[in-house]
């Protein structure tokens, strides 16, 4: 079966689209976001100390620093994220996995609902462009359903 053409997730992810986005969006959906970073980053960029980063954030650690960020700090650092290699490093990472036949279990584990469980019939997991289509396709669902709750 041929391969279906399909955008790599560092192409739909660039940094040319993503920072627009960050300047955009309100302080609760920034909060958000930096929630999802490692807590550590987000400590670190708060200005803890080094007796505070001497062991390994805890997510309160994480919320209070959040709290603690002015909206620029929180712009900058995520806009930082979204520009630096190791992102887009993930992002292809991420994008090698979908394509080998990893779909089914990265969405399970991320919770991306997809369609047929990200298989073929027959039970053989999509790869190759169909796979990133597919998982794209998940995320958008999700977003959408998170927006009517």
């Amino acid at each position: 079966m041929a391969d279906k053409p399909y955008p790599d997730l560092t192409h739909l992810l660039h940094s040319n689209t993503t920072v627009p986005m960050i300047e955009a969006e309100p302080e609760a959906s920034l909060n958000n976001l930096l929630g999802l970073l490692p807590p550590m980053v987000v400590v670190l960029e708060a200005g803890a100390t080094d007796d505070e980063v001497a062991q390994e954030p805890t997510p309160d650690m994480a919320a209070a620093a959040i709290a603690s960020m002015s909206l620029a700090q929180k712009r900058a650092l995520l806009e930082r994220v979204l520009r630096s290699p190791q992102f887009h490093q993930s992002l292809a990472s991420l994008t090698m996995a979908l394509r080998d036949g990893g779909l089914p279990n990265v969405a399970a584990a991320l919770g991306v609902p997809l369609e047929n469980g990200g298989r073929r019939p027959g039970g053989m997991p999509l790869g190759g462009g169909t796979a990133v289509e597919t998982f794209v396709k998940g995320i958008k669902k999700s977003v959408r359903e998170s927006a009517r709750e």
